[in-house]
C-alpha cells in the first residue's frame, strides 16, 4: 500500500506540473484512475473534479472516466 501512495503522489505531482502537454495529462489522469487506492486521497479527488471543468474536452472526459472508476468501487 505504501508503494501505491508513492505512485499516486508522484502522478499527482506530475499532473500539477505546468510543463505537460494534453496527451501527457490525459495519460496521467487515466493512470490515476487505474490505482484504486487513489480514491482515498482527497487531493486526488479534488484535482480530478477540477479537471472535469477543463476547457479541453478530452482532459475533462478523462477526468470524468477516472472519477467514475475510482468512485464506482467505493459504493
Amino acid at each position: 500500500m505504501g508503494f501505491q501512495i508513492t505512485v499516486v503522489n508522484s502522478l499527482l505531482s506530475l499532473l500539477n506540473s505546468h510543463n505537460n502537454n494534453d496527451i501527457i495529462k490525459i495519460t496521467l489522469i487515466s493512470s490515476i484512475g487505474d490505482i484504486k487506492s487513489a480514491a482515498e486521497h482527497p487531493e486526488v479527488i479534488k484535482k480530478l473534479l477540477s479537471l472535469c471543468k477543463d476547457e479541453n474536452k478530452d482532459i475533462a472526459i478523462a477526468a470524468i472516466r477516472s472519477l467514475s472508476k475510482l468512485l464506482g468501487d467505493i459504493t
